[in-house]
Parts: C-alpha cells; structure tokens; sequence
C-alpha cells in the first residue's frame, strides 16, 4: 500500500515523487536525482487504507506545496527540475488505485 503523484518526470532515475504510505503513516514529498531518492519534507500522518484520497500538488517556480486530503502538509523549495512529465508511483509490493487524476495550469 502506498502511492501518488510523480511530476517534472524527466526519466526513470530523475522526478519529484509525493506520496502517502499508509503502513508508516507518514506523508512525504522526495527528489529523486540520478536514481537516488532524497526526502525532502515528511510528516507523520494517520493514512487510513480502504478508502479514497486525495493529494494534490502545486509547484509554481521553486515553490512545492503538497496537500493530502485538501490540507497543506508539505512545502519545500527547490529548482532542480524546470518541467517533465506526470505520472503516478506505487511502492512495488502495493495494491493501490488511482482515479481523477488532473492537470491544471497555474493560477
């Protein structure tokens, strides 16, 4: 269990990744560059399993904000990666679903 958002894909080895892990209970947002993964925001939250969620991210510049159930968990700055693509990511050993997903444009 355990999954989200990845964004600013660029390849398999460089991405930013949020994702909620409900066997942890924590919510974290990560860098990933060069295939190694760096947490750069987390905190301990109570992910229950079974159920939908939601989480969104903004990022506008260098500014990441990342919300899990339509509240703000998470900001961090960095400007490693300008643009890429979208996708999602689950842990290997999860079962976990995915619905809605949505892009918009910056407000």
């Amino acid at each position: 269990r355990g999954g989200g958002p990845v964004w600013r894909y660029q390849d398999a080895d460089n991405y930013y990744i949020c994702r909620a892990n409900p066997l942890e209970n924590n919510f974290r947002v990560y860098k990933v560059v060069n295939g190694n993964r760096r947490m750069m925001r987390t905190v301990n939250l109570k992910i229950t399993s079974n159920q939908w969620h939601t989480i969104k991210i903004e990022n506008i510049g260098d500014s990441i904000k990342c919300y899990y159930d339509g509240k703000l968990y998470l900001k961090a700055k960095d400007k490693t990666f300008r643009h890429g693509k979208i996708g999602v990511w689950a842990k290997a050993d999860a079962v976990t679903y995915f619905d809605h997903l949505k892009v918009s444009a910056a407000k």
